[in-house]
C-alpha cells in the first residue's frame, strides 16, 4: 500500500535529489584532466562542459565570484546604477552646459524618494485600515491624491506670486522640484483608475466605483482652491 507524502516531504526530497546530482556532477568534473580540482594541466582552465552565465535575481551561488556576479546583475543594482547615471547626466548639463531644466530634474530626484514612500505607506491604509464601515474604499490612495495635490497647487501659487516669473531664480526650481518630485511621486492616476475598476467589478450594481471617482476629483480640486486662491490673491 502506498502511502502518501506531505508536500513538505517532497519538498525535501526533491532538494536531497538536486543535491545529490550535484555532487556527481562536481566529483565528475573534477576527475576531468586539465580541471582545477583534478590538480592536472592549467589550473585557471575550465572543463568545457560547463557554461557560467551570471544571473539575474535571487540565486544561491556556490563560490565568491558568483556571489559578486549575481550582486552585479541583480535588478536592485542596476536600478541603483541606472538612476545614479540619470542624476549625474542631470547634474553634469546643469553645472556644465548651464541647461536650467536640468537644474529642475535632479533637484527633483532629491524629493522623489520622500513622496514615494510616504505613497507606499499611506497605500496601507486601504482596506477599511481608517474607516472599518467603507472598507471598499482606499483610503490612503485618497489621501495620497489630497496631499499631493496640496502640495502642487501651493508650490504653483507661490511661484505665482512671489518670484515674478524669474525662471532663473533658484527658488523656482525648487519650488518646481517639490511639485514634480515629491507631489508627483505622492500622488497617483494609475492606482486610481484600477482601483475603480476594481470597485466597478465587486460592487456592480451599487455604483461604488464611480463614487470614489467623482469624490476624489471633487474633493482635490476644491481644496487646491481653497489653498490657492488666498496665496494668488494676498
Amino acid at each position: 500500500k502506498t502511502i502518501p507524502m506531505s508536500d513538505a516531504e517532497r519538498k525535501r526530497l526533491k532538494k536531497e535529489k538536486i543535491r545529490r546530482y550535484k555532487e556527481a556532477k562536481y566529483a565528475d568534473n573534477a576527475s576531468q584532466p586539465g580541471s582545477v580540482r583534478s590538480g592536472g594541466g592549467d589550473h585557471h582552465s575550465i572543463p568545457s562542459r560547463i557554461i557560467v552565465v551570471p544571473t539575474i535575481g535571487d540565486t544561491e551561488p556556490d563560490d565568491l565570484c558568483m556571489r559578486i556576479l549575481a550582486f552585479l546583475f541583480s535588478w536592485r543594482t542596476l536600478s541603483l546604477l541606472l538612476v545614479s547615471i540619470l542624476f549625474a547626466l542631470y547634474v553634469v548639463s546643469d553645472v556644465v552646459w548651464g541647461l536650467q531644466f536640468y537644474r529642475t530634474m535632479w533637484l527633483s530626484v532629491l524629493f522623489t524618494p520622500l513622496g514615494a514612500i510616504l505613497r507606499w505607506k499611506l497605500q496601507l491604509l486601504n482596506g477599511g485600515k481608517l474607516c472599518k464601515s467603507r472598507k471598499w474604499l482606499p483610503t490612503g490612495t485618497v489621501i495620497a491624491n489630497i496631499v499631493g495635490s496640496l502640495v502642487a497647487i501651493a508650490a504653483v501659487a507661490i511661484e505665482t506670486r512671489y518670484t515674478s516669473g524669474d525662471q532663473s531664480s533658484a527658488s523656482v526650481h525648487v519650488l518646481a522640484a517639490v511639485k514634480i518630485g515629491f507631489a508627483g511621486s505622492m500622488s497617483t492616476v494609475s492606482s486610481v483608475v484600477k482601483e475603480i475598476v476594481d470597485i466597478t467589478e465587486r460592487y456592480p450594481s451599487d455604483g461604488k466605483g464611480y463614487s470614489y471617482a467623482f469624490a476624489s476629483m471633487t474633493i482635490c480640486c476644491a481644496l487646491a482652491l481653497i489653498v490657492y486662491s488666498p496665496i494668488v490673491r494676498s
